[in-house]
């Protein structure tokens, strides 16, 4: 027996056209910062680059540190950038959009995935796409490191939360024994915090599916 979707899901829009919709509506917001230029540690950054002449060269952003900073990734990004337009600012930020616009669809997605209402994913990636936090990460070149740990961050939890939906546990306790509920401080605190989450409404969905299957008789997958 296979179990209906909710009739919330009928008034959804289609996620192709939620998604085209933040898209359009994120790049309209951040495109003046596509002509900003460069400001700041960015300076820093492009002295770095400017020794990259080949491909093998990027080897030597995982062999130390910058500034006390281990960011290597971060900084394959940036000679890519420099590869393609060399100290052209525009293509720098609009990498930097490129990769807000990908968390912006993240958010979108875990938001339909965890609430069946018509205008949860829309509203949650609206208001992290628009949210005045984020201003300095999308415009600022240098601040991409944050940009691609959120961006990973959320597609971490997106796919924990698929890989809850298609294989859910069968213990109970397994849910029980990963979150506590305790108050974040720090950046780490908010991620765990944000897994717990999706762990107390995997377990609410487990008890109502077993729920369900003790009072149908016959049941055997819902």
């Amino acid at each position: 027996m296979i179990e209906s979707p909710p009739a919330s899901d009928t008034r959804r829009l289609p996620l192709t056209i939620a998604a085209a919709l933040m898209v359009i509506a994120t790049i309209a917001l951040y495109w003046p910062a596509i002509g900003v230029g460069f400001l700041g540690d960015d300076f820093m950054i492009l002295h770095r680059l400017r020794g990259i002449e080949r491909a093998t060269d990027v080897i030597r952003f995982f062999r130390g540190e910058f500034f006390e900073y281990y960011r290597p990734l971060a900084f394959v990004t940036h000679a890519i950038d420099w590869s393609i337009a060399g100290q052209n600012a525009r293509q720098f930020h609009f990498t930097n959009l490129l990769i807000h616009l990908v968390s912006t669809i993240l958010v979108l997605l875990i938001g339909r995935s965890l609430s069946p209402r018509p205008l949860a994913g829309l509203l949650a990636a609206a208001l992290f796409a628009f949210h005045a936090s984020n201003n300095e990460a999308v415009v600022w070149m240098s601040a991409r490191f944050d940009l691609l740990a959120t961006c990973f961050a959320l597609a971490a939890l997106y796919w924990f939360q698929k890989r809850a939906e298609n294989h859910p546990p069968q213990n109970p306790e397994y849910y029980g024994s990963m979150y506590n509920g305790r108050s974040p401080t720090t950046d780490f605190d908010l991620l765990e915090n944000a897994q717990h989450a999706l762990l107390k409404h995997d377990h609410i969905r487990y008890l109502r599916r077993t729920d369900l299957r003790r009072r149908t008789p016959g049941s055997r997958s819902i």
